[in-house]
């Protein structure tokens, strides 16, 4: 096998485990309102257990499983890690109570802790700097493949045989898939995307510093929490919305965000990938400028589509919306790679994957439901509504800081490479 088609189908295996991990968190999305019903639930506590019930142990224990794949082999981490979340997806179908759904969702979070940090430590290893952003592009991707199959599955599922039969279907792949990361991919030599690579991986402390002392990367860690949190938010939240605001049955609107949200996100992350790419090697800083341009391009489609009134109206402005929630990770994770030194990305990834996972994910969900209790007793069931326009207005702010991040990139990139090239004298 030629090394151009090996790394390509070390790519393939890697977004088809991502994809696994998203259909996983996705199928709970889908079912919102089912499980809302049978356990009497209000809309705070579903978002918490869509938010922080999830995030607090995904985000926190990304830490210590990242600092074990720059010391030790990813490949096994990765295959561990992916059948945790799909045993735990499929115990998710069997809770009998929300307190059990809760604790099994705190399992397919401590699962997919394993997953990211060392994948995208082993793409920067395969791929070198001037084709990362494609790969990490591409990569991105089995997040809008396992939304789409996430709500087209779960949503379809639990329409015919109850919202648990959906957990116990999607669970099943990702057995298959960590069994063919485990018996079909090699562990790659660190550095092999043409960098120099230290011997030591560094302390966490040192480690910690890397991430922190570029400008362009706080400003690219803020930006990219807000998307996170928004994201994440709208996504939980918008088949909550056309059920109740629009009166869409669960199979149809959850056919409706499987196609918008699946070919959307593909469209928009492999549109991405491919502009990063050929506008960064005149300019590095298009890297943060396509995913700004893209969210002040969105902003008005989605405030628009929250209020107005006509089904056929929302359902076209929302699909539009969806070419742009995951335009951040192309950036983030591409630019990561080269802010900081080659024995610090899977430990860096984990860094930014905590602060995304407790603020976004874990925010987003549970803010926009405990601002829709709050709106309540005004706006009824209309209170969700509005609720969700906080989205568009954090976008702003967001906005600014990838501005912000452009600023000091070249510089940054830069900085780092002198130093890696120094510690490897």
């Amino acid at each position: 096998m030629s090394k151009l088609l090996r790394r390509h189908s070390v790519l393939v295996l890697l977004v088809l485990v991502y994809t696994t991990n998203y259909l996983d968190r996705t199928v709970l999305q889908s079912v919102v309102e089912p499980i809302k019903h049978e356990f009497d639930l209000s809309d705070g506590a579903l978002g918490l257990l869509g938010g922080i019930t999830f995030a607090l142990f995904y985000g926190t224990l990304g830490i210590p499983i990242a600092m074990l794949a720059d010391r030790f082999n990813r490949r096994n981490i990765i295959a561990i890690s992916c059948a945790l979340w799909s045993v735990m997806t499929v115990l998710s179908g069997l809770a009998g109570s929300f307190w059990q759904l809760a604790a099994a969702r705190v399992g397919v979070g401590i699962g997919e802790a394993g997953g990211t940090p060392p994948a995208h430590s082993m793409l920067a290893d395969i791929y070198p700097m001037k084709e990362r952003g494609r790969a990490m592009g591409i990569y991105a991707m089995g997040i809008p493949i396992g939304v789409l199959f996430g709500f087209l599955l779960g949503g379809n599922i639990a329409a015919h045989y109850g919202w648990r039969a959906a957990f116990l279907v999607v669970g099943l792949p990702g057995l298959i898939f960590a069994l063919l990361v485990r018996f079909t991919l090699t562990e790659p030599v660190r550095g092999g995307g043409h960098e120099m690579v230290v011997a030591r991986a560094p302390r966490f402390g040192e480690a910690l510093r890397q991430v922190v002392k570029r400008r362009s990367m706080i400003h690219l860690i803020i930006a990219s929490t807000i998307a996170t949190f928004t994201g994440n938010a709208g996504i939980y939240w918008t088949g909550s919305f056309l059920a109740r605001t629009h009166h869409m049955g669960l199979a149809q609107r959850s056919t409706y965000l499987a196609l918008v949200l699946g070919i959307g996100g593909v469209l928009g992350n492999l549109l991405a990938g491919t502009l990063i790419d050929r506008l960064g090697k005149r300019d590095v800083r298009w890297s943060v400028w396509v995913p700004a341009i893209g969210y002040i391009l969105a902003i008005p489609f989605s405030v628009v589509g929250l209020l107005i009134g006509d089904l056929d109206a929302c359902l076209i402005l929302i699909g539009l919306t969806t070419l742009v929630p995951t335009l951040y990770l192309v950036s983030l994770w591409t630019l990561t790679t080269g802010l900081v030194g080659s024995r610090t990305r899977a430990l860096a990834s984990a860094l930014l994957l905590l602060i995304l996972t407790l603020i976004g994910i874990g925010g987003g969900p549970s803010a926009v439901g405990a601002l829709s209790d709050w709106l309540k007793p005004s706006f009824g069931d209309e209170s969700l509504r509005y609720a969700m326009l906080l989205g568009p207005v954090l976008t702003v702010w967001m906005v600014i800081h990838f501005f912000l991040a452009a600023r000091t990139l070249a510089a940054d990139l830069e900085a780092t490479r002198i130093a890696e090239a120094a510690s490897c004298n």
